[in-house]
């Protein structure tokens, strides 16, 4: 038993996390794009916009649908499609078919995250949840500092296009191995459906409206943390061009400081879960560190590269535990309350509404006005989750009595 359910995390991590390479390959090259097609930061950011759009639609469908679909062949054709995708990228000579392809990419990746939780939260049992937690929250950052690292070689050996090959290989390879080993690793699958029925009959009714106002805000939270955190990762690369002047792989190799750094966020989720399951008050206090980094990058820009990516790897670190803690943790602890594949969907959804408009909006803010405006209007939205996180704090604290 304890071996089928490490064969099941290992399975469920290696195809979220190597599927994120044909995910992020449009972003991670986003410089060699720009130049390669002559192309402005909001043309290339329409590109990202379209995915980050079809991918977070996806995700709401996906979370609603997830516990119909058969993932043994879903899975299987999402991991196929995606491949097909990549392999389009690498070829296609017109810019304006990009955002096409790359919404069909975002279509079909957006299935994975609801279905992957769905099935690990149907097929592990009570004491396994935390862990499963902690595991999948990695696999956002290890997929990025992977693609990262692959696409600052490839740029540095003269073509950008290879990660997109790479993707086009990979994605196949994962589907036949989900295939295989999909099979074996269900076990006892309808006893824990049945438990987590039961459970969500009796609490759905007392937690309801509680469970409804946290999932408002902790959504409108996901769209904020995925904003600062998407938004920044894409366009790093072009913020270190513009103050420093520093080449284009160079620049992709400096930015890994992010999804390295960020790769830790699962650890100050891991903590704060074992503190306390009521997340509020840390979201307070990461979002108004956030706020002052962000800002400080705007007003302390000059200071040097090494001061800028000290507050980028700051801000990367706080708003991926608070991703980790949103799409992670809180679908797998709420499993009893609720469909886990339709927290983790509808959260996972919301968090790509932010980088949807990341990709395109900032690119537009930067072109209109400068990288330093981007920070402000950062700073001023992390802020304002301060603020809704305060609210919140003090309007539970006065009902609660009264509960």
């Amino acid at each position: 038993m304890q071996k089928r359910s490490t064969v099941l995390l290992i399975i469920c991590w290696l195809v979220y996390t190597l599927s994120y390479i044909g995910k992020i390959s449009y972003n991670t090259n986003i410089i060699q794009i720009e130049s390669f097609y002559g192309v402005t930061h909001s043309q290339a950011g329409l590109v990202s916009t379209c995915f980050f759009f079809s991918y977070g639609i996806g995700q709401f469908v996906n979370g609603f649908l997830c516990k119909k679909y058969n993932l043994k062949y879903l899975i299987f054709f999402v991991l196929i499609i995606s491949s097909i995708c990549n392999l389009m990228v690498s070829v296609v000579s017109n810019f304006s078919l990009l955002k096409y392809i790359w919404f069909l990419n975002g279509c079909a990746l957006s299935t994975l995250w609801p279905s992957l939780i769905r099935f690990l939260s149907e097929n592990t049992n009570e004491k396994g949840i935390k862990k499963v937690a902690i595991i999948m929250g990695t696999s956002f950052t290890v997929g990025t500092i992977l693609c990262f690292a692959l696409s600052s070689l490839f740029v540095a050996i003269g073509n950008f296009k290879i990660i997109f090959y790479l993707a086009g290989i990979i994605d196949p390879l994962l589907a036949v191995l989900w295939l295989y080993f999909y099979n074996k690793l269900l076990t006892n699958k309808e006893s824990i459906q049945d438990t987590n029925i039961e459970v969500v009959k009796v609490e759905k009714v007392k937690m309801g409206t509680f469970l409804f106002v946290t999932i408002v805000v902790f959504s409108f939270f996901a769209v904020i943390a995925n904003l600062l955190r998407d938004g920044l990762t894409t366009w790093v690369p072009i913020v270190l061009k513009h103050y420093f002047g520093v080449s284009d792989s160079i620049s992709i190799l400096l930015s890994l400081v992010l999804p390295i750094v960020s790769a830790f966020g699962v650890f100050l989720a891991t903590f704060s879960s074992k503190k306390s399951n009521n997340y509020v008050p840390l979201f307070l206090i990461l979002f108004l560190i956030t706020s002052i980094s962000v800002l400080f990058m705007a007003l302390f820009n000059s200071s040097g590269i090494v001061f800028l990516l000290i507050n980028l790897a700051i801000v990367s670190f706080l708003m991926s535990g608070v991703c980790d803690i949103l799409t992670s943790f809180v679908p797998l602890e709420w499993k009893k309350k609720i469909n886990a594949g339709f927290v983790a969907g509808l959260l996972n959804g919301f968090c790509y509404v932010g980088s949807t408009i990341s990709a395109y909006c900032l690119g537009l803010v930067a072109d209109s006005y400068s990288w330093d405006a981007v920070f402000i209007l950062l700073s001023l939205l992390s802020f304002v989750c301060v603020v809704c996180s305060a609210v919140y704090c003090v309007v539970l604290k006065i009902k609660k009595p009264t509960e």
